[in-house]
């Protein structure tokens, strides 16, 4: 069964237009709502890192959302490869502030690679509780907000 459903998909594909091939296995309206979810939730995570005068900000947990998603949406192995930069990025970021200031960045640590499984939840398709997540993190910061 397994050589013959390799030939037929060899056949299918080389039948295919390379474009539609693609967006059979990427369909565009999916992945771009899960592209605008994983960029919001970065993007509000990293507007709050930034209201509280941290070093990463915006940009750095969007991307990280948006690579999470993207990551998923490859594969397992890439989704590891990508928790493992964030490790990797934590690590950075910790020794360069304990260096400079002599202070951990917990919290942001945490956002960071929290931002990244829910990026990777949102490539998933799992949109309820990324959201959720986000939405109950905007109740807890209300007061900052104000």
């Amino acid at each position: 069964m397994g050589l013959k459903f390799q030939i037929c998909v060899a056949r299918i594909v080389r039948a295919m237009p390379l474009a539609t091939y693609f967006q059979h296995l990427f369909p565009p309206l999916e992945v771009a709502t899960k592209l605008a979810i994983s960029l919001g939730i970065g993007t509000l995570v990293g507007l709050e890192r930034e209201w509280a005068q941290k070093d990463v900000g915006v940009r750095t947990f969007a991307i990280t959302s948006m690579v999470g998603m993207f990551a998923s949406l490859l594969g397992r192995e890439y989704s590891v490869a990508v928790v493992i930069g964030v490790f990797l990025l934590v690590i950075f970021i910790n020794l360069r502030v304990l260096l400079v200031n002599r202070s951990l960045e917990i919290t942001t640590s945490a956002a960071l690679i929290a931002v990244t499984l829910l990026g990777i939840l949102t490539g998933e398709g799992h949109t309820f509780t990324p959201v959720a997540w986000q939405s109950s993190s905007l109740c807890c910061w209300h007061g900052k907000l104000n």
